[in-house]
């Protein structure tokens, strides 16, 4: 069942948008925005950084897709968040 261009862009987008508010990096973007007072130069090592990471995470998440059963990866990282969840809830991280 494929899912159309924009469907999968726009759940991306709102997925990563959405966390990335409060994020530490985005804490430490605008210190460093604050602190060295040029826009661009951390604007473009920033938007850099988060395409190397994200291009590494879709890179990784199609291999995986091929190799692991979606039912069983859907379980596993609702285990995984579930986790950091009662972690976050309880002070250990």
């Amino acid at each position: 069942d494929p899912v159309s261009f924009g469907r999968a862009f726009a759940t991306a987008f709102t997925v990563v948008f959405v966390a990335e508010w409060g994020d530490l990096t985005q804490i430490g973007t605008a210190t460093l925005a604050a602190r060295y007072k040029r826009l661009f130069p951390v604007f473009a090592g920033a938007t850099l950084a988060l395409f190397a990471v994200a291009g590494l995470a879709v890179l990784i998440g199609n291999r995986a897709g091929k190799l692991l059963d979606p039912a069983r990866t859907k379980k596993v990282a609702a285990v995984v968040f579930a986790l950091v969840g009662v972690l976050l809830l309880v002070g250990v991280v």
